[in-house]
């Protein structure tokens, strides 16, 4: 696990997955939310973009899957209840009910998304737009809209 920084993030802004991954795994079909970050902070657990794709080296690998990185953090909460210790690490949203905080779970389920925040910014890939984002809180949070949808913060894994 590496930690970014957010000069290092601020120049993957406008940038598409096919930029930031070298296993060739960039259909604009998928979503690649937790496949740029777990590039960004080299997390290679799980089912990874060279287990997809077949290309690239083991060593250029990232994770794909959100509910694979949730049970990783340190802590994890809903995010109006981050402790003012964690400056950094990965902002989640979902409906409420999909998450166990005490087990450290999300679910399995469609409407989930994963970013990465330093202070009160946020980077995230955006799959609508094919590219990736830099906004705050408030704007990560109308990622989905309806009722229930609430935010999360993990703190980075060691």
């Amino acid at each position: 696990m590496r930690t970014p920084t957010s000069a290092e993030l601020d120049s993957y802004v406008n940038q598409h997955i096919s930029a930031i991954c070298g296993c060739n795994y960039h259909d604009d079909n998928d979503n690649h939310c937790a496949h740029f970050v777990c590039h960004i902070t080299e997390l290679r657990f799980g089912l990874t973009c060279f287990d997809m794709s077949g290309s690239g080296t083991e060593s250029q690998k990232a994770n794909i899957r959100v509910q694979e990185v949730f049970p990783r953090c340190r802590r994890v909460g809903l995010w109006r209840n981050k402790p003012q210790d964690i400056q950094s690490g990965f902002i989640f949203v979902t409906k409420a009910g999909n998450v166990n905080v005490r087990a450290k779970t999300i679910a399995n389920v469609r409407k989930k998304h994963i970013g990465i925040f330093i202070g009160t910014d946020i980077w995230q890939y955006k799959n609508k737009l094919k590219h990736v984002i830099k906004q705050t809180p408030d704007e990560f949070r109308q990622h989905y809209t309806g009722e229930g949808f609430e935010i999360f913060f993990g703190e980075f894994p060691i």
